[in-house]
This record gives C-alpha cells, sequence and structure tokens, in this order.
C-alpha cells in the first residue's frame, strides 16, 4: 500500500461475486464494516476496491503460519514420537512468549494468563503444556470474535486456514472481508451457505434457512480447537453431503475417547461449543475466553458437561419429524398385526362352526341310513320267517302284519347308499368320522 508506505495481503474476490453487481455492492458493503474493527487478534481489512474489474481488499501482511499448516505437520509427525514432541514443545514455547509479551509492564507481576502458561509448563510432558498454551492462545481468539460480534459482525468461516499464528504467538483471525452484519442482507441471502464444510455449525449446514448470528462463530472455533487437539476435525463424511448431513444429525464424539490425556475440562469447554443448539453454547465469545483462561489458571470452569437425559432430550428434539414417523410406522405394524390376529381368530371360530355343523349334518346322514339299512334287514328277516313263527297268537292278523313284512324293495337300500354317499361328502378334510357317530 504505497499510501500508507506499509506492505499489505491482496485478496482476490471471485469472478462469480464481480459478475453479479447486486453481490459486489453487498460484498464491498460487508468489507467496509468489516475494515472498522481494530483489534489485536484480528487481521484488519484497510481497503477494498477494484482494479480492471476485478474486486479485491487488502489486509495486514501477517507473517506466520495457518493452522491448518500447523495441522499438518503435527498429523505428518504423528508416528515420530520424538519429532512430534519436539513441534509441540516449539509450538507450546510461541504460546508461553505470547503470554509474556501480554504482561501491562516488564516490572509487574507476570499476569494470570501467564502464571497459567508457566504452571503448564512445569510439566515434563508436552502433550500436556501444549494443550495448556493452546487453551490460552485460542481465548485470544475468542476476544478477537468478541470484538467483531460486538460490532454485530459475524464471520461465518472460522477454519484452521483463517486462523494465523504469528511470530508473537498471538492467534490472529483472517478473511473478516466475507463477514456478515447481523439484521442485514448478506452474501448467502441468494447463493450457496458461506462456510467449510468441516467447521459449518449446524444451523449453516441445514438445508432450510434458519437464523445464523454470531453463536455459528463459537461453534466453528470450537470444531477448530476440537481438530487442534484431536487432530481430526469432529465430522468428517465420504462425501460434502454425509458430512453436512453429520453435522445437523450426529453428536460429535468427545476429544477426550480420542486423546486419553486430555484434560477433561479441556474437553467439555470444547464439547459445550459444539452442541447442536445455539442456545445451548456459549452465549458470547468472551464467555469461552474466560473458561478457557480458568482452565488454564487451573481454576474451576462454568461450562458443565451435558447430563445424558438432557442429551437424550436433545436428539429427540432434533429427530422428532422421524421419531414421529417411525412411530407412526411402528402404530400401524402394531394395528395391522391386531387386525391380522383378530381376522385369524374369526377365521378359526368360523371355519370350526363350519366343522361342527358338518359333523353334525355327517352324523345325522350316517344316522338315517343306517336306519333305513336296519329296516331293510328287520323287513328281510321277518319276510323269511314263518308268519306264526312272527306271529304264534295271531293277534296282529287284522293288522296285516304282511303289510309291513313284506319284501325289501331295491329303491330302499337305493336310498341308504345314497345317504350314505352324501354323508361321505359332507365329511370335513382330516375327520375320520369316530367323533360323529359315537
Amino acid at each position: 500500500q504505497q499510501s500508507m508506505e506499509r506492505p499489505v495481503a491482496l485478496k482476490v474476490i471471485p469472478p462469480a461475486i464481480a459478475a453479479d453487481e447486486k453481490a459486489f455492492h453487498r460484498f464491498m458493503r460487508e468489507a467496509r464494516a468489516a475494515g472498522t474493527l481494530n483489534h489485536p487478534n484480528v487481521v484488519p481489512v484497510y481497503a477494498v476496491g477494484q482494479d480492471d474489474k476485478t474486486p479485491f481488499y487488502a489486509m495486514e501482511l501477517v507473517v506466520g503460519r495457518t493452522l491448518d499448516h500447523i495441522l499438518a505437520r503435527i498429523r505428518a509427525a504423528e508416528d515420530k514420537v520424538t519429532e512430534k514432541r519436539r513441534l509441540l514443545e516449539s509450538l507450546s514455547q510461541v504460546f508461553v512468549k505470547r503470554a509474556e509479551l501480554d504482561r501491562p509492564d516488564a516490572g509487574a507481576e507476570t499476569p494470570a494468563e501467564g502464571r497459567a502458561a508457566k504452571t503448564v509448563l512445569g510439566s515434563e510432558d508436552a502433550e500436556l503444556r501444549y494443550y495448556g498454551c493452546l487453551a490460552v492462545a485460542f481465548a485470544g481468539a475468542a476476544d478477537g470474535l468478541h470484538h467483531a460480534h460486538s460490532r454485530v459482525i459475524v464471520h461465518r468461516d472460522v477454519k484452521p486456514s483463517n486462523l494465523i499464528l504469528d511470530r508473537s504467538g498471538r492467534i490472529r483471525i483472517l478473511d473478516f472481508g466475507l463477514a456478515r452484519q447481523e439484521g442485514l442482507e448478506s452474501l448467502t441471502a441468494t447463493n450457496a451457505a458461506v462456510g467449510t464444510p468441516l467447521y459449518m455449525s449446524p444451523e449453516q449446514a441445514q438445508a432450510r434457512r434458519v437464523e445464523i448470528d454470531h453463536r455459528t462463530d463459537i461453534y466453528s472455533l470450537g470444531a477448530t480447537l476440537y481438530e487442534m487437539l484431536a487432530e481430526r476435525p469432529p465430522f468428517q463424511g465420504r462425501s460434502h453431503e454425509d458430512t453436512l448431513a453429520q453435522i445437523v444429525s450426529r453428536d460429535p464424539e468427545s476429544p477426550r475417547k480420542l486423546r486419553p490425556r486430555l484434560p477433561r475440562d479441556l474437553d467439555t469447554i470444547v464439547m459445550k461449543c459444539l452442541r447442536k443448539d445455539p442456545k445451548d453454547r456459549f452465549g458470547t465469545a468472551e464467555a469461552l475466553a474466560q473458561d478457557l483462561r480458568r482452565f488454564a489458571r487451573g481454576e474451576p470452569i462454568e461450562a458443565r458437561p451435558q447430563a445424558p437425559i438432557e442429551r437424550l432430550v436433545r436428539r429427540v428434539k432434533r429427530h422428532a419429524l422421524r421419531i414421529g414417523a417411525a412411530a407412526l410406522l411402528v402404530l400401524l405394524a402394531g394395528v395391522s398385526a391386531l387386525l391380522v390376529h383378530e381376522y385369524r381368530i374369526r377365521l378359526a371360530e368360523s371355519r370350526a362352526v363350519e366343522e361342527l355343523k358338518a359333523r353334525a349334518e355327517y352324523g345325522s346322514r350316517i344316522a338315517h341310513a343306517v336306519s333305513r339299512i336296519q329296516i331293510v334287514e328287520m323287513n328281510r328277516s321277518l319276510a323269511m320267517s314263518s308268519p306264526h313263527r312272527s306271529d304264534p297268537a295271531d293277534l296282529f292278523t287284522g293288522l296285516r302284519l304282511d303289510a309291513i313284512t313284506a319284501p325289501p324293495s331295491r329303491e330302499e337300500l337305493d336310498e341308504a347308499l345314497v345317504e350314505l354317499e352324501l354323508a361321505a361328502s359332507a365329511l370335513p378334510s382330516g375327520f375320520d368320522g369316530q367323533t360323529a357317530t359315537s
């Protein structure tokens, strides 16, 4: 920047924004608002402009490394114990240097933050020193976000590549040129959501439009701190869409499960940042910074782990539609099962009644046929016997017993056979006839 005789970093705006006049003017307004920020942990925007139809903004040139670069080095040293210990030790020393530089004056007592860092460094464990010093550094970043939020400016894209560790050990926030002033129309009003999927808050990741406020930055800063501690992001799906779905629907795994030596209080602070409902997170970035410093000083933190019953209630609310649909399906399945069971019972009863009727008809026809055969047999016997033997006293002579004892006709036998055939046709399947004839 020749007018101020200072080196600056230039960032060129994507052509898609430059091509849309409305989006371009909106960007210019937001970038100018970000230029009003003045905080040690915020890389200021010095100017915005346009050169040959290419929009850009100029910001302070910071010498240092972004956190994504530092994370890459930590991951590369994962299997190299000595190299990783040296790297963490080097980072801790940088953070401690920052605490010393923040002292009000050289003759004054080391401030609480400095004492905290020294206390942590008193441990012989480089990993534990790293955790404590990292908390102090992220408290400064939270201070920078609180400064922006107090001026109703939301960053919306806090991530490792937008956080730079300068030579003095301070974490500074980049790219406020893409921020939004609360209450004003933003780039996301008509275009895709701003933010990197791995660090998006649940409200940013949702397909439907929801109100986004300063607490989205608290989530994203917590997601970045999570990755610095666990060396992996809270959510990482197989695809962009899978990652967004996990952010919206799943709870992150505790970083302490991945790093068992991580202090419980720091784990609690990070998990509070990552809660799905913005109301359950820290109310302000300042509150987050204060709790991080309490942890570093060894004082009790204000954040509390989410109780299991509270997590269950939140999860039920979050999946109310799915749970309702599942409950409805279970109810329908239950009702269907009851209806099928009732139908089977009634069908069995109907079959039992029909079987009883068939058995009765079978028994009746068998009895009828047997009676006919017995009458025929009796008539045959009487016809073959002597009248005197049948009626030795001639008591029934006047009643024409001969008419009764006439030889059996073929018709009567045929009728008996017909009755037996009808009885057989009425016989239920699997029925042997013993019950009806017994």
